[in-house]
């Protein structure tokens, strides 16, 4: 688990510290840390309540697939 303050949001060093307890080094750790980041830009721009990755993997490139997902988008913000 990683905690993002509400107003600060994800900071670099919450995403490459995943990606770093995932046990990832190189081309791939690079590639999870953007990955987190634009996780995080897509569920905050959708005013989502859920964003699910599970599972992500890496494959023999080092890029990082999201697998299966599932997205809940609050209903109060579809205005937007």
């Amino acid at each position: 688990k990683e905690y993002i303050h509400p107003t600060l949001g994800l900071q670099d060093f919450q995403a490459r510290k995943v990606a770093f307890n995932l046990g990832l080094s190189g081309e791939a750790f690079k590639n999870m840390t953007k990955f987190i980041k634009a996780l995080y830009k897509a569920f905050v721009g959708s005013d989502a309540s859920l964003f699910e990755i599970n599972p992500a993997m890496k494959n023999g490139y080092d890029q990082i697939v999201a697998v299966d997902a599932k997205v809940a988008l609050d209903d109060n913000a579809l205005y937007r």
